[in-house]
């Protein structure tokens, strides 16, 4: 989880300036359909978090901690992040034993909020992350890993976002289990990001209490067939493991066109199109595809379909690396 390169942020927000961490975090998709609350992949789109010492700003004449996020963000947002940022920061000073110092925190994303793509996954990754560094990596991954999970809920975002590439995860209580899985071959992806937003405890609301047998058994078929095809590298295998029947009944009905663009993606599997699912709690939908240029084809076509006006494609790729550190702190910035 740590890289050479440093990243010169906020240019625009004044030049770059020596951070004293700054901690570089995957956009991420999960469920991947059948793989509910449990399977997910990073993708390249990043949250950047710097951390200042509390010491640094009161020089400035700033206040002992304070919290920005660089770019136009609305308010309830802001406060959201802020809160996840420091729940993790103190999770993890707490989880060593220590108390958490006030700091001086600045985000910039390109992750979209509220679009199923991990972006409050990713807060919360940034923040253990840069926390550890100030405890001089005291804790484990398999320590971030809990420690994520508990804050999110589920492992499927915050797995990938802190491991990179496609990640297995199974959560009980305090334990959570990852198995992260390179590919033979990978897929190209599309994103089909509408403007309206879907919280994800808003979404989660949508669901059933229970499910009968049936159902549970075919998910579990899905999910293994899934995960088997990827691992394989037997993309043609993926129409037959996307199909899902625990959460995207329950969801699609609430994303004006959603129903809609899954048809057109079934309509061009003779080109290419592996199928699409609802990335994470929605709204955005996910398109994937054996090759880059099945994707391009479908995008092509797609600017000229009526659809177009409720949904723009992102063409995202996979990202083999999860959470890094772009710069850090000599020893005893937190003491």
């Amino acid at each position: 989880m740590e890289a050479e390169a440093t990243h010169e942020m906020f240019a625009a927000d004044g030049g770059p300036e020596a951070p004293a961490v700054v901690v570089r975090v995957p956009a991420t998709s999960a469920n991947l359909g059948s793989g509910f609350d449990a399977v997910g992949w990073a993708v390249d789109r990043y949250l950047y978090a710097e951390v200042r010492p509390a010491r640094e700003t009161e020089a400035r004449g700033g206040p002992p901690s304070r919290f920005e996020v660089v770019g136009e963000v609305p308010s309830d947002a802001r406060a959201e992040g802020a809160s996840l940022f420091f729940r993790a920061v103190e999770e993890a000073f707490a989880r060593a034993g220590r108390a958490a110092p006030d700091l001086a925190v600045r985000l910039q994303s390109e992750i979209p909020l509220g679009k199923g793509l991990g972006s409050s996954a990713a807060v919360i990754v940034a923040g253990l992350v840069a926390a550890n560094v100030l405890l001089e990596g005291k804790l484990s991954v398999g320590e971030l890993l809990s420690l994520a999970t508990r804050l999110e809920g589920h492992p499927d975002n915050v797995a990938p976002a802190l491991l990179g590439g496609l990640v297995v995860a199974r959560a009980e209580g305090e334990e959570v289990s990852a198995v992260r899985l390179r590919l033979p071959r990978v897929p190209a992806l599309l994103a089909f990001v509408p403007e309206v937003e879907l919280r994800t405890s808003a979404s989660r609301r949508l669901l059933p209490d229970a499910y009968a047998r049936e159902t549970a058994v075919a998910a579990a078929g899905r999910a293994a067939l899934l995960v088997a095809a990827l691992a394989a590298g037997e993309l043609e295998k993926l129409p037959a493991a996307f199909g899902d029947g625990l959460h995207e009944p329950y969801r699609l009905p609430h994303i004006p066109g959603a129903e809609e663009l899954y048809a057109l993606c079934a309509s061009a599997r003779p080109h290419g199109c592996l199928g699409c699912y609802l990335s994470g709690a929605g709204p955005t939908i996910m398109a994937v595809f054996a090759t880059p240029e099945a994707r391009e084809d479908f995008r092509r076509r797609f600017s000229e379909h009526p659809l177009a006006h409720a949904f723009v494609p992102e063409p995202l790729a996979l990202v083999e690396e999860g959470a890094v550190v772009l710069a850090r702190t000599p020893r005893g910035f937190s003491r």
